[in-house]
């Protein structure tokens, strides 16, 4: 059978091929869901969640004091709802396996969503079936698509919202303004920016209106907007007391998410806080971070159509009012991210949710390029315009496929070239493993690795507990945690705040992507251990906490006897105390390690001269 045969067949059975696909996506993703890591996010989206619930079923009242109360908690509710369900003694890891395989469950269905919504747009099941693999074949998304549980679900009822607004537009009928209704409730329900719809659904109205019996336009208008209302205050139980006010509230933080002002993030080679990044960052790092044969063909789509837009509004109005919605969909937030200074941060995850518009205009492109190329071929010629352009999207998709596999599961640490020449230069101008999804295999290799029974651990930033609940529980009471590295066997990082390598000789774990390291283990040498005390001893002691810094001079000492070092910053701090006497022994015992010790003679002599009479100012440290 050639090429054409089996395209022939193909388009007889797409029902079938389309199935096919989406029987076989559901598989790979519940393959894999419990590979996944926690992330920076989780525990704490976990307890909205939770304290949401316990609200409408307990009366307990704490979430409407919690700092994230006016953050949607719809999504995180049936999380919660799904977990308790199960009864009482699930473990911890199997609560973030369950959270991870719900959360793909519901960007399954955004995808399925989308599928319909190209399919229409188009009317081809084939560029559907595309941007559904473009949308799939997102490596960084895909990553988050399971473990994600604010980002991804706003996009995906992004897609049904608009997929419902479309249809409601086409036929106003009760059903179908009640199912838009919900959709945006729910959407706003897990993200305020949720108002765009129900704002677009309105400005569509209004042309409609005109067309149409204005009366009964109006009259769907404000069924849509009750509904809306209704919804809304039923899945948020933060509004039940105040619906306006808190709902005001929660507009004007989301439009300014309070941050900390040690949130800093790796931008172009600069660290920048959260709350003052360029405008342009939203965009470069959408760019930078999606394959370039979408990037490409999406600025074709979107270019061809606003010149189109522009050179005929009302033409194009009649002809392609969908993709103003699409346009919409992506400049609006867009814009108004830009104009309210709106916090971002974290690569460009808040804004997923315009993602889907973006490879609606890709497809756009991919279609006007195709036929630009295949002009008036017809027949034969025509089909083999279609392999040759198929060869072109394959190759396109083959770099995303292959990270995606090699790199399973840390694809979330995707670029592309436009990024840097390589990993290792991209690691030097973006964050990373910014949540620490990396901690896990971490861990994971330590219990295996050393069979102690109890393992000190440093890690670098939260998600490193986090992810010591996905280890099996009677690894995991073997984790020590401990805030000094000098006390750990083991010392995890995944760069966050900190690009460069650590100054420990002894790596004993290393997850390298394309030849950039995104987390490594290390395992400090007592010197280097002793070397961080003197260091930590010394800033205490020039703080003016002699007492603190003696104690930790005292540790470094057990891990060394003989260190030079140690041993005269315990004689300068004795001495600082007032205890001349005990000061000089251990200057002594110093020059006894090391007889070239310098710091050490200076201060004998300084001891000597000075007499006992508490005057430091000329001593050495």
């Amino acid at each position: 059978m050639n090429i054409i045969n089996i395209i022939d067949t193909i388009e007889k059975r797409h029902r079938m091929v389309v199935c096919l696909f989406f029987i076989a996506f559901l598989i790979v993703g519940i393959g894999i869901y419990k590979d996944y890591g926690v992330s920076w996010d989780e525990p704490r989206q976990r307890e909205l969640g939770e304290l949401s619930v316990d609200y409408v079923t307990r009366g307990d009242t704490r979430i409407l004091e919690h700092q994230d109360r006016f953050y949607g908690p719809v999504f995180e509710m049936i999380l919660v709802a799904v977990e308790r369900a199960g009864g009482e003694g699930r473990s911890a890891r199997d609560t973030y396996f369950l959270r991870h395989l719900i959360t793909f469950l519901l960007f399954y269905a955004g995808v399925i969503f989308f599928y319909m919504l190209c399919r229409r747009r188009f009317d081809s099941w084939k560029l559907g079936l595309l941007g559904s693999v473009f949308l799939i074949l997102s490596p960084r998304l895909f990553a988050h698509a399971f473990y994600n549980s604010k980002d991804i679900p706003f996009m995906a009822m992004s897609i049904i919202s608009i997929y419902t607004l479309i249809s409601f537009l086409d036929k106003k009928t009760v059903w179908r303004v009640l199912l838009h209704g919900v959709s945006c409730a729910i959407l706003m329900d897990i993200r305020i920016m949720g108002l765009l719809v129900v704002f677009l659904t309105i400005v569509f109205l209004i042309p409609e209106a005109w067309k149409s019996d204005r009366k009964r336009t109006a009259g769907t208008g404000l069924l849509f907007l009750s509904f809306v209302c209704i919804f809304t205050v039923i899945f948020w139980p933060v509004l039940w007391r105040a619906p306006l006010a808190n709902f005001l509230a929660s507009f004007r933080e989301m439009s300014q998410y309070p941050t900390s002002d040690w949130l800093k993030v790796l931008y172009n080679g600069r660290y920048l806080s959260s709350k003052n990044v360029p405008w342009h960052y939203f965009s470069v790092w959408m760019v930078i971070t999606t394959p370039i044969l979408y990037v490409v063909f999406a600025i074709i789509g979107c270019g061809m159509s606003v010149v189109a837009l522009v050179s005929a509004p009302a033409e194009f109005y009649c002809k392609r009012r969908d993709d103003i919605i699409f346009l919409a969909w992506f400049i609006v937030p867009v814009i108004a991210v830009i104009v309210l200074g709106s916090t971002l941060y974290d690569g460009w995850r808040q804004m997923f949710f315009v993602y889907p518009a973006i490879l609606v205009f890709s497809i756009i492109g991919t279609r006007s390029t195709f036929r630009l190329v295949a002009g008036s071929s017809k027949g034969t010629r025509y089909k083999m315009v279609i392999v040759l352009y198929a060869f072109v999207i394959i190759c396109g998709v083959a770099g995303p496929i292959r990270f995606m596999i090699v790199h399973h599961p840390h694809h979330n640490v995707y670029f592309n070239r436009l990024a840097g020449k390589n990993m290792a230069q991209i690691k030097q101008r973006f964050d990373l493993d910014y949540w620490g999804l990396s901690y896990r295999e971490a861990l994971e290799y330590i219990v295996e690795k050393d069979g102690a029974e109890s393992i000190k651990i440093r890690v670098a930033n939260p998600p490193g507990y986090f992810n010591a609940d996905m280890l099996e529980a009677e690894d995991r009471a073997r984790l020590v945690f401990v805030t000094r590295i000098a006390d750990a066997d083991y010392f995890l990082t995944n760069y966050r705040f900190h690009e460069e390598e650590h100054p420990f000789a002894n790596k004993v774990f290393s997850r390298e992507v394309d030849g950039a390291s995104i987390m490594t283990v290390y395992a400090p040498s007592t010197p280097e251990k002793v070397s961080l005390l003197n260091l930590e001893g010394e800033l205490t002691g020039r703080s003016g906490d002699l007492e603190k810094a003696i104690k930790i001079f005292d540790k470094a000492l057990v891990l060394e006897p003989d260190n030079a070092e140690t041993l005269n910053n315990l004689g300068y701090a004795w001495y600082v105390k007032g205890d001349a006497v005990r000061a000089e022994e251990y200057f002594r015992e110093a020059l006894r390690v090391d007889p070239e010790n310098q710091k050490a003679k200076s201060n004998i002599e300084y001891i000597k001269r000075a007499g006992s009479t508490g005057e430091t100012d000329a001593a050495a440290e």
